[in-house]
């Protein structure tokens, strides 16, 4: 029924709305008011069908800011890890916080991720990486998805950028040499100290990069097995096998660094590497400096001044990695992370000839497909094989046929000696 109706505190101008009255699913009346009697019947009639179809939905549903869904969402998380990533995408939601569920639209979503990876406004610019930011698109879009199934929307945006991290193969240039990763365990083992003055003094706003032998020491670790940051920071003494130079990965720690869990990431990561001795003698040096007496402590225990975690005895990949920050930023080197050292024990396997199934075991990846999305490119090429195994053989081919040639001038030889002595 669409009633014709002065407009509200205008009544001189002569202007008037009309109001598209309709009952809801639940048989209540509603209302609402438009500037034509085309538009208010057009209302009216869509909301008829909606409702009869079962797809009505109602506005104060659709109005729902997309950061009350995402709180309740949070509020369902159990366990220590889950909870700390839904909190990562309420803390991260900035325009959509507040947007209706019901005017987000598949461009909304592309822009809020261009800020995500471009600089976060409410995070002094500082930008996620495009893992994190897929991530967080694929639980927004699970969020919509949430609320279609409860019918707050009528359906869930498509979004055309990726959901989930794509999956990126390590480019050659990519690779660190070894004169980079021997400048880098260098520099972090000796530290840096800040310019002086004539009189000695520090440069005002300057301080000494700190030495640490520690962290170098994991890095030399890191780069002889491939281990994973959260794998380094939880290896303990009896994880390791000096006899048959080997380290067991059983686990790993927690982000935190409150605890070490037992599980690792998949059942693949649980996995025996054999080492060098270099290794060994790495990790000897470690606990010989700084014994470790319980077997299951780790190797290198956390001895930062940051106790977030009341008791922290374990590094993570927070810690971990603003070591490895402040290493590069005093000496000025490439910027790496931890997985860089591991890409370039990858290298080093392939560049040693090792098949892909053996790399996959020594990586821990879940699937050979892994191995090969990321590594592939850096195992020589089919063609330069093929060219090889051809030119092997056109080899043994030419010497054969000096073989036979010589045969036979040498059996001509014999037979004109033969005949001239007839």
């Amino acid at each position: 029924m669409v009633q014709r109706r002065p407009a509200k505190g205008k009544p001189k101008t002569g202007k008037v709305r009309w109001i598209a009255r309709y009952y809801d699913d639940s048989g209540e009346q509603r209302g609402k008011s438009f500037d034509t009697e085309k538009a208010a019947i057009a209302f009216e009639q869509e909301q008829a069908v909606a409702v009869r179809h079962g797809t009505y939905i109602a506005p104060e549903d659709a109005a729902t800011p997309l950061g009350v869904i995402a709180r309740e969402w949070l509020a369902e998380a159990t366990k220590e890890n889950t909870v700390r990533n839904r909190q990562a995408l309420v803390d991260n939601l900035g325009p959509l916080d507040r947007t209706p569920v019901g005017k987000i639209r598949a461009s909304t979503i592309t822009a809020w991720r261009n800020q995500l990876t471009g600089g976060r406004p409410w995070k002094q610019g500082k930008p996620l990486s495009e893992s994190t930011a897929a991530t967080m698109v694929g639980q927004v879009c699970g969020l919509l998805k949430r609320a279609h199934e409860d019918g707050m929307i009528g359906r869930v945006p498509v979004v055309k950028i990726p959901k989930s991290a794509p999956k990126r193969a390590v480019s050659r240039q990519d690779l660190l040499t070894v004169a980079e990763v021997a400048a880098l365990i260098t520099a972090t083992r000796d530290g840096k100290p800040a310019p002086r003055q004539k009189n000695g003094r520090r440069q005002p706003h300057t301080k000494d990069t700190p030495k640490r032998p520690e962290a170098a020491r994991m890095m030399q670790v890191v780069v002889g097995s491939g281990l994973r940051i959260s794998e380094i920071a939880g290896l303990r003494v009896q994880d390791v096998d000096t006899l048959r130079r080997t380290i067991t990965v059983n686990g790993q720690v927690a982000p935190g660094g409150a605890r070490w869990v037992p599980v690792p990431k998949t059942k693949k990561s649980h996995r025996t590497i054999p080492v060098a001795e270099e290794t060994i003698l790495v990790i000897a040096e470690q606990l010989r400096e700084h014994p470790q007496p319980d077997r299951s402590g780790p190797i290198f225990p956390y001895r930062g001044t940051s106790r977030s975690v009341e008791d922290r005895v374990w590094h993570d990949r927070a810690s971990l990695g603003s070591v490895m920050r402040a290493v590069i930023a005093a000496h000025g080197l490439r910027e790496v992370g931890w997985h860089d050292l591991r890409h370039f024990y990858a290298s080093a396997l392939i560049a040693a000839g090792s098949p892909a199934s053996e790399v996959q075991a020594a990586m821990g990846h879940a699937k050979a497909s892994t191995t090969l999305d990321v590594y592939t490119h850096l195992w020589p090429k089919a063609d330069a094989r093929i060219r090889d195994a051809a030119a092997g053989v056109l080899d043994l081919v030419r010497a054969e046929q000096g073989r036979s040639a010589d045969s036979v001038l040498s059996s001509e030889g014999t037979g004109d000696a033969s005949g001239a002595g007839q």
